[in-house]
Parts: structure tokens; sequence; C-alpha cells
């Protein structure tokens, strides 16, 4: 019994938080029905400037160059009808418009070179690339093959030089002037005649037993079996110090074969024989050596070079390889970039320098007075013509300085005067903008004249003008009441109502403000969505 009380009692809370629950969502969403909204639209903005202003009578205008010059065309006759932005007089500038179409073709030629940076490498000019480096490779490897055989080609004769060499020396000392000295192979030798020359019979005795040193000492290397380059460049150096050594014998015995004081006629004639053909070979056999060592420098170092130059070769295909694959980096980006703005720059000022060699109309008028003449040489700030409005009046105003940068010449404006009531509407556009500001109550002002489009009987000098200059438009573009922009955090946010009722909080992003309350939607929302405008 008690069980089946404690069952109705669950089943009896269960069903009264359902109805609860229920009743409370279908409150919500009944309370949602009643939320005021705004469909998110495409529309039309217009920013706006507005001004007051008053009319006065239209003045002329005396207009003249900034620079000097050489007038190149007069386009206008004295009482001939012009428009705004007609031109009136031209200076000579064929040599601005040159410089302007060389910085134009930098100008394009960096905005290409940055195109080409920012797209990447085409996949044919990477396989181009590849291709180098293979080639390089290739190209290194035959350099070190060449250089190998060059090298062994000249090694080649070295052990018959070296051979060569040790014959002629073992023949002049122990053959050709073996007469000479008695005891010539021993540590002490002696000369086998006089000499008047006691210093040279010294020192060709102390020379040969330093000669018969060398030849062992050739003999050992001579006997080593050579395995390599290294080893034949050894060798040669023996050869070539030994060579000299004996040479230097040579020379000395020839000093005191020279100023023998025992040998007869014949005996001298025989010797000197001997000694001539010693020191010939000698000689011969010492330029071989050097031939060869230099021979063996020369080719090391063409091979040395040409194996460099085939490293660097490879060293740069594989570095712009590199560079293909990893892609431009930020850095090179933005130098491209500084270099696209600073040749864009240069367009741009040599642009306002040729505009500086033209008058133009700066309104709709009538010119009055011409003192230009063709070919004629005229200074700076010389009044050339003079320019009368067509309109009789004009609307002169002054522009804050928060609004001015806003308003540019050629803007057009709807006027109301205060004479008449808000349906009478009249066109103007602006037509000159003062460069100089002007204080009115401690705020920078731009006194700004504008041009009645067409004339009206009901304008008068001295009425009050209310200005709204259309400054800026954009059509077909997402739009909802500023109203109802929430900033929260630094974010713009809206409250967005869902099809479900339900009321969700949307970041967005704005941008242009209208003058009729309205901004536009960049981001975050679509058109159709419902905007919440109040509870």
């Amino acid at each position: 019994m008690k069980k089946k009380t404690k069952i109705i009692l669950v089943i009896s809370t269960v069903l009264v938080v359902t109805l609860v629950a229920t009743g409370f969502i279908l409150s919500q969403k009944n309370n949602n029905k009643d939320l005021l909204f705004v469909e998110v639209e495409l529309t039309t903005l217009k920013e706006e400037v507005s001004t007051t202003g008053r009319v006065k009578a239209a003045k002329a205008v005396d207009l003249g160059f900034e620079t000097s010059g050489k007038i190149s065309n007069v386009y206008v006759k004295v009482a001939e009808e012009v428009k705004q932005g007609d031109i009136l007089i031209a200076l000579s500038n064929a040599e601005l418009k040159a410089n302007l179409l060389q910085y134009q073709a930098n100008y394009q030629t960096e905005q290409a070179v940055l195109n080409e940076l920012l797209k990447g490498d085409r996949e044919e000019d990477i396989a181009l690339s590849k291709t180098k480096v293979n080639n390089a490779e290739n190209t290194l490897e035959n350099e070190k093959n060449e250089a190998k055989v060059a090298l062994d080609n000249i090694y080649e004769d070295t052990p018959e030089i070296i051979q060569t060499a040790y014959t002629k020396i073992d023949d002049g000392l122990n053959k050709q002037i073996d007469e000479f000295f008695t005891n010539g192979s021993t540590q002490n030798p002696k000369l086998s005649f006089q000499t008047a020359d006691s210093q040279a019979g010294i020192n060709v005795e102390a020379q040969r037993v330093l000669s018969n040193t060398a030849l062992l000492d050739f003999k050992i290397v001579l006997d080593l079996k050579q395995e390599n380059q290294t080893d034949y460049d050894s060798a040669l150096l023996k050869a070539e110090d030994c060579l000299n050594v004996v040479q230097g014998l040579l020379n000395t015995l020839s000093l005191a074969l020279n100023n023998s004081a025992n040998l007869s006629q014949t005996t001298l004639s025989t010797y000197k024989g001997y000694l001539t053909t010693a020191r010939t070979n000698i000689s011969q056999e010492l330029t071989n050596v050097n031939t060869q060592k230099q021979g063996l420098l020369t080719q090391k170092a063409q091979n040395q070079s040409a194996i460099s130059t085939a490293q660097n070769t490879l060293a740069t295909a594989q570095g712009e390889l590199a560079i293909k694959l990893a892609g431009p980096t930020e850095e090179q980006v933005q130098a491209q970039i500084a270099k696209v703005n600073s040749s864009l720059a240069n367009v741009k000022s040599i642009e306002a320098k040729i505009e500086k060699t033209i008058i133009r109309s700066p309104f709709d008028g009538i010119i009055t007075k011409i003192s230009a003449r063709e070919g004629e040489i005229i200074s700076a700030n010389v009044p050339l013509v003079s320019v009368i409005s067509k309109a009789k009046f004009e609307i002169e105003t002054n522009i804050p300085e928060v609004d001015i940068a806003k308003i540019k010449i050629g803007n057009e404006a709807r006027v109301t005067l205060d004479a008449y009531t808000a349906s009478d509407i009249f066109s103007a556009f602006v037509s000159q903008i003062d460069l100089s500001e002007t204080i009115i109550e401690g705020v920078s002002t731009y006194k700004t004249i504008l041009q009645f489009t067409t004339q009206d009987e009901k304008i008068r000098p001295g009425m009050t003008a209310n200005l709204d200059i259309l400054t800026a438009q954009k059509d077909n573009i997402l739009a909802i009441p500023t109203r109802t922009i929430i900033t929260k955090n630094g974010s713009k946010t809206v409250n967005l109502l869902n099809q479900g009722g339900t009321i969700e909080e949307r970041r967005i992003e704005i941008g242009m403000r209208s003058s009729d309350g309205k901004t536009e939607i960049l981001s975050g929302l679509s058109q159709g969505d419902k905007v919440i405008t109040s509870y």
C-alpha cells in the first residue's frame, strides 16, 4: 500500500513540473511575439554635411600659375563660355610628361613584381630550379673527374723525371768529377789538384760531403715506393734540394779549377769538359724538376678554381631553389610594397606638378580677360585670365575642420532658403574651397563657395541658406537603424530575433553612417534578419 502511494506522488510531481515549464516557455514565446524589430534590407546610404551660409552676388576670379614657365597653349577667348574643369591656359610640360611616363612604367614594374611575389613561384619555375641544381651537381662531379684525370696525366711523368734527376746527379758526382777528388765518396774528400783559390778549395771539399749526403738521402726516398701524389711531391722536393746542393758544388768547383796551379793544359781542358757536362746535366734536370713542380702547381690551381666555381654555382642554384620552395618572406613582401608605394608617390608627385602647368576653370562661367600669349615666358602668381560665374548668385559658407576633409570640389548640395518654405528646394555644387583657415569663435573653418545649378528669380543676395552637401553615397548595401547598435567591450553588437522566437546577441562590423540615422553593415548580418529595436 505504501509502495503504490510513493509511485503516485512521484508521477504527480513530474506532471506539475512539466506543466510549469511548458507554461513558462509558452509565456516567453508569447512575450517575444510582442517585440519590435526591423528587417535588414538593401538600401542607399547618403553621407551629408549640413551647414548654413549666405547668398551673395557671384564674383570674378583672376587665375595664374603657381610656377613660371613658357605658355604652350591658350585655349579660350574673351567672352567665351567655359565649363567647370575646362582647360584655359597651359604651360610647356613635355619634360614632366616624359618623367610621368617613366615613373608610371616604374610603378607598373614594381606592381608586377609584387603581384608575382604574392602569387609565389610557379611549378614550372620550381622545376627549372631543380633542373639547375641537378645540372650544377653534374657539372661539379665532371669538374672533379676532369681535374683528377688532368693531374694524374701530369703525375705520370714524375717517376721518370725523378729517376733521371738521380741518374744525372750520380753521374755528375761519381763519374764526371770523380777524378777531381781523392776519397770522393767518403766523409773526407780531398781535391786531386792544387788551386790558388784556397777558400774555393776548402768550400768545394765541404760541398762534396754535403752532395754525397744529399744523394744518399735522395736514394733513400727513391727506393721507397711512391703510393700517392703526396709521395711524388716529396720526391720532387728531395730531387730539387739535391740538385741545388750539387749545382752549388759544381759552381764552386769551377772556381777552384779556373785557379788550378799544377794541372797540365791537357788535363785542365779534360777536367773542364767533364765539369761542363756535369753542370749542363744538373742544370737541365733542375729545370725539368722545377717545370714539373710548376706544372703540378698550375694544374692544382686550375682544378681548384674550376671546382670552386662549380661549387659556387651549385650553392647558388640550391639557394634559389630553397627560396622558391619557401616562398616570399613577410619582410620581402613589405619591402616590395614599400617600393610600389614609393613609385606610386613619384607618379602622384609628377601628376601634381603637371596639373600646376594647367589653369582650369573653377566653375561654369564666362572669360572676361586674357593677358597671355602662346610662346610667352611668364612669372609665377601673375594673373593671366579672368572668369566670372554665369550664375548671378553664389553661396558662401564656412565649413568646420571636422567636416572639411569630406568635402570635394563638385560635391552636390541641397539648398533651402529661410525666406521660403522647406518644400522650396534649390540645387548647388561646391565650386571653391579656401586652403587657409578662418577662425570663427575659436574654431578653425574653411570658406567654401557653392554655385547654384540653375538660376531662379526667388534667389536674392543676403538670404540665409541651409545646405546639405552630399559627400558620399553607397547604393545596394545592407543597413540598419544606428540606434539598434550596441557598443559592448569595444565591439558592435545587435539583438537578433530568430525564427524560433529566441533572442541572439550578434557581433557585427559597421561601415558608413548616413545622415538619416542608418549605418552600413559590413559583416554579421544578412538581408531579412530581424534586428530588435525595443522590448
